[in-house]
């Protein structure tokens, strides 16, 4: 959130200080999940959106932070292209636009995304079923959530639970 926050600050280097922060959190996943991506580390380059300048473009960033931190406390619910653009008071094409632009995906890719990484920390850190996974994300069925899933991750959520689980066997027992 803090990241987010920065990128669309009109703040004296936050691009540069998006930037950064960005890498810094790539390099430590790389080294915790792929220790042998040396390389990797030395070629990264991000490059944050540009932003508009002046008062209309500070308001549209204040309105798209509101917009990512209701997608994240709301993402258990449904969750519309109307109710996003209701919520920031904007047309839906500018609002598919402008979060396009920022993002990279469409507000309701967005929302799946934020669904599927919420499910993957709870498939990797908790015990809860399959199913109650789905509907804890968002997700409007356990056959829906597992296809989509699988999509994404190449793997079903019970296959990303178990490798998981042995990757984090495998690192207790290096302790």
């Amino acid at each position: 959130k803090e990241i987010v926050k920065e990128g669309l600050s009109q703040a004296l280097y936050s691009n540069e200080s998006t930037n950064a922060a960005l890498e810094l959190t790539l390099i430590r996943i790389l080294r915790q999940f792929c220790p042998d991506a040396g390389e990797a580390l030395r070629t990264l380059d991000f490059d944050v959106p540009p932003r508009e300048t002046g008062a209309a473009g500070r308001n549209s960033d204040v309105q798209f932070i509101k917009l990512i931190h209701y997608i994240e406390t709301h993402m258990a619910e449904r969750i519309t292209l109307d109710d996003l653009s209701n919520l920031v008071h904007f047309n839906k094409s500018y609002l598919v636009e402008r979060f396009k632009n920022i993002w990279g995906v469409p507000p309701m890719k967005y929302v799946n995304w934020i669904r599927v990484e919420k499910a993957k920390e709870l498939l990797a850190t908790t015990d809860k079923s399959i199913t109650d996974i789905a509907r804890e994300t968002g997700f409007g069925s356990i056959h829906y959530f597992s296809r989509y899933f699988k999509e994404k991750e190449h793997m079903t959520p019970q296959s990303y639970r178990m490798k998981y689980a042995e990757d984090l066997y495998a690192a207790d027992s290096h302790l």
